[in-house]
């Protein structure tokens, strides 16, 4: 069965949910402190979901194979003050960790890509942990290029440096 990408609603909340934590203790393992990752709670993040998926509060797409969730991605206008206007944002993309590497992030990336061309983007950027190799080769597979975008974040006490991507749309 093909992959099917469509919005998401509130009753894909708990899914979406499952995969963030899961992707969270696969792919941020050795990047993020370990207590982090051990306190995420698929029902915490299930409650911020009905939140998050409450209409007009951020466009998410999810990825479906088979009839289940394999993946979710949350797009939207660029939250940087350097990039207001010209830029949309990929806020986070994530598939369940036994469907990475099967070009389905790629699938859901370009329905990403597609959405925020129709709103007239001639640009997307995205953040990225700088030790998060996996993601940074998938950002650049899909066409993205460091822009000199860094900041750093705080999670559970540590100080962590994101790198920011951005790409051209093909429509601008």
């Amino acid at each position: 069965m093909d992959p099917v990408v469509r919005e998401a609603t509130l009753a894909d909340a708990r899914s979406i949910a499952e995969i963030h934590v899961a992707t969270w203790k696969h792919a941020y393992r050795g990047i993020v402190p370990a207590t982090l990752l051990a306190s995420l709670s698929v029902e915490q993040r299930t409650k911020d979901w009905v939140t998050r998926l409450q209409p007009g509060t951020r466009q998410t797409y999810v990825l479906e194979t088979a009839g289940e969730i394999r993946g979710w991605a949350s797009i939207g206008p660029s939250r940087d003050d350097d990039h207001k206007g010209d830029y949309g944002e990929l806020y986070a993309i994530y598939m369940a960790p036994d469907h990475i590497g099967r070009s389905l992030g790629q699938i859901l990336y370009a329905r990403c890509e597609r959405e925020l061309e129709k709103e007239r983007y001639p640009f997307i950027s995205v953040w990225v942990l700088e030790e998060n190799a996996g993601a940074r080769r998938f950002y650049e597979k899909v066409g993205f290029q460091l822009d000199g975008g860094t900041k750093v974040i705080a999670l559970a006490g540590a100080k962590l440096p994101e790198l920011r991507y951005a790409k051209k749309l093909c429509s601008s």
